[in-house]
């Protein structure tokens, strides 16, 4: 059985709150921050990004873990919108891998 990523638990846990902010980041921004995020993961020894890392990228970006879920909760049911969100991380990822430095 597939255990469910905690921060899509969490996001759940604030759609059903309520909680979430009016304002939430662009998909521009949470490419952005998503791929410095992969980014840094695949950089890292075991291809596992630590905790330090990861808040070392968000604080980098100038965003929060809550944004992110906020951004989930938002578009996350928006399927079109979604794709297009995934395949902008995908085009990103491709173009930072054929650069020699930037991936790896």
């Amino acid at each position: 059985m597939r255990r469910a990523h905690p921060a899509w638990a969490a996001a759940v846990v604030l759609a059903a709150c309520g909680t979430a902010p009016e304002e939430v980041m662009t998909w521009q921004e949470f490419v952005d921050v998503y791929v410095g995020l992969r980014t840094a993961e695949l950089r890292s020894p075991d291809t596992v990004i630590t905790e330090a890392r990861r808040d070392s990228v968000l604080v980098a970006h100038g965003v929060t873990e809550e944004d992110l879920l906020a951004f989930a909760e938002r578009y996350g049911d928006n399927v079109s919108f979604m794709e297009g969100v995934w395949s902008a991380v995908e085009n990103r990822m491709v173009e930072l891998s054929s650069r020699p430095d930037s991936v790896g």
